[in-house]
C-alpha cells in the first residue's frame, strides 16, 4: 500500500512539472513575438514623396478634365453642324414649297382661263369675211401712212438741216403711234374681241416670245434704254467697238450706221448698251474734224502751217465761225521719222466730215508740191 502511494505521488509531481514547463513556454512565445515587432522599424513616407503623389493625382485629374473638355467641344461643334444642316434643309423646303405654291397658282389660273376660252363658233363670228377684209384694208392704210410719214420727215430734214435731228427722231415715234392706233381699232372696233380673249392671246404670245426670243428681248430692252437715255440721236456720228459711222436709224432691236465707204451696219442694241460708245457731235449739226497729213521732217514748217490754214479757211465744208487749229508733231513709224500735220476745224454739217478731210488733204498736198516746200 505504501509503495503504491509513493508511485502516485511521483507521477503527480512529474505531471505538474510538465504543466509548468508548457505554461512557461506559452508565455514565452508572445514575448518573443512582441520583442520582434518592437524591433521592426515603422516605414513612414517623406514630405517630397507625398507632394509627388499629390502632383501625379492632380496631373491625372487635369488630363481627365482636358479630355472631357475636348469631348464637350467636339460634341458642341457636331451639334452646330447639325443645326446648320437643319437650317439649310428648312430653307430648301421653304423654297420648294414656294415654287410648288406658285406652280399650283399658275395651274389654277390656267384651268380658269381654259374654262373662259371662247368656242370655235364664237371665234368664227369674230373672224367673218367682211371683218377680215376691213382689217386688211386698215393694215394697208397704216402701212402707206408710215411710208408717207417717213418720206415727208426725210424731205423736211434735208431742207432744214438745223432741225434735221428733230425730224428724224419723229419718224419712229409717229410710226409706232400709227401701228398702236391701228391695233386698237382692229381689236376693239372691228373684231370686238372680249377682254378674256385678248388677255389669253397676249399671254400665249408672251410665253412664246420669252422662251424663243431671249436675244430679241435683250435687244428690245436695249432699244428702250437708248430711247430713254438718248446717248445719241439720228444724224450723230458714233463709234461702237471698231464700227464708226453716222446713225441713220434707231430701232427697238438694232441701230443702223452708215460708214464713210457707204456701208450699212446694223448693230444689235444689246451690244450698244454693253460696249464703249463715243459720240462726236451729240445732236449738233456741226462737229470738229481732224485731217492728218504725214510729211518729211525737212519740210518748211512755217510755210506748211500757212498752206494748211488757207486750205481749211477756203474749204466749202468748213464752219468758219468756229476756230481752226493747226498742229505739228514728230512721229516715228517703222523706224522712219515723220512730221505729222494735223488740221482741226468744224464742218457745216456732220454729213460733210469725210468730204472735208478729202478736200483739205488734196489742197494741202497740191500746194506743197507746187510750191516745192518739201
Amino acid at each position: 500500500m505504501r509503495p503504491l502511494l509513493i508511485l502516485i505521488l511521483l507521477l503527480t509531481g512529474i505531471g505538474q512539472g510538465w504543466a509548468q514547463e508548457i505554461t512557461a513556454d506559452s508565455t514565452t512565445v508572445p514575448l518573443v513575438v512582441d520583442s520582434l515587432v518592437a524591433d521592426t522599424p515603422t516605414i513612414v513616407p517623406t514630405e517630397q514623396e507625398q507632394v509627388k503623389q499629390l502632383e501625379e493625382r492632380l496631373t491625372q485629374q487635369q488630363s481627365q478634365q482636358d479630355t472631357i473638355t475636348n469631348q464637350l467641344m467636339s460634341t458642341q461643334k457636331t451639334l452646330s453642324q447639325k443645326q446648320q444642316q437643319i437650317d439649310s434643309l428648312e430653307q430648301v423646303a421653304k423654297t420648294r414649297m414656294s415654287v410648288l405654291q406658285e406652280q399650283i397658282t399658275r395651274l389654277d389660273t390656267l384651268f380658269r382661263t381654259q374654262e373662259e376660252v371662247p368656242t370655235t363658233e364664237e371665234i368664227s363670228t369674230y373672224l367673218s369675211g367682211n371683218r377680215v377684209l376691213l382689217a386688211l384694208f386698215l393694215i394697208a392704210v397704216a402701212y402707206v401712212l408710215t411710208r408717207l410719214v417717213r418720206t415727208v420727215f426725210s424731205i423736211l430734214a434735208q431742207r432744214k438741216p438745223q432741225n434735221r435731228t428733230l425730224y428724224k427722231n419723229l419718224i419712229p415715234i409717229t410710226k409706232t403711234s400709227i401701228w398702236l392706233l391701228t391695233s386698237s381699232i382692229l381689236i376693239a372696233g372691228i373684231f370686238h374681241l372680249p377682254l378674256e380673249a385678248i388677255l389669253i392671246l397676249l399671254a400665249i404670245i408672251g410665253i412664246i416670245v420669252i422662251f424663243s426670243a431671249q436675244d430679241t428681248f435683250r435687244n428690245l430692252f436695249g432699244g428702250i434704254q437708248i430711247l430713254i437715255d438718248t446717248p445719241f440721236q439720228l444724224g450723230d456720228s458714233i463709234q461702237i467697238s471698231e464700227h464708226y459711222g453716222k446713225v441713220v436709224k434707231i430701232g427697238l432691236l438694232s441701230t443702223r450706221l452708215v460708214t464713210s465707204s457707204d456701208t450699212h451696219i446694223n448693230i444689235p442694241n444689246r451690244m450698244i448698251i454693253t460696249h464703249l460708245l463715243t459720240n462726236t457731235n451729240m445732236g449738233t449739226t456741226h462737229r470738229q474734224m481732224a485731217a492728218e497729213i504725214y510729211l518729211s521732217p525737212s519740210t518748211n514748217i512755217h510755210r506748211v502751217k500757212q498752206i494748211a490754214l488757207e486750205a481749211a479757211q477756203t474749204s466749202q465744208y468748213v464752219y468758219i465761225n468756229k476756230p481752226i487749229t493747226i498742229w505739228l508733231s514728230n512721229e516715228l513709224k517703222k523706224d522712219t521719222p515723220y512730221l505729222k500735220l494735223t488740221i482741226k476745224a468744224y464742218v457745216l454739217d456732220i454729213a460733210y466730215e469725210f468730204d472735208f478731210k478729202s478736200d483739205v488733204t488734196e489742197v494741202v498736198l497740191t500746194e506743197i508740191y507746187r510750191q516745192k516746200v518739201v
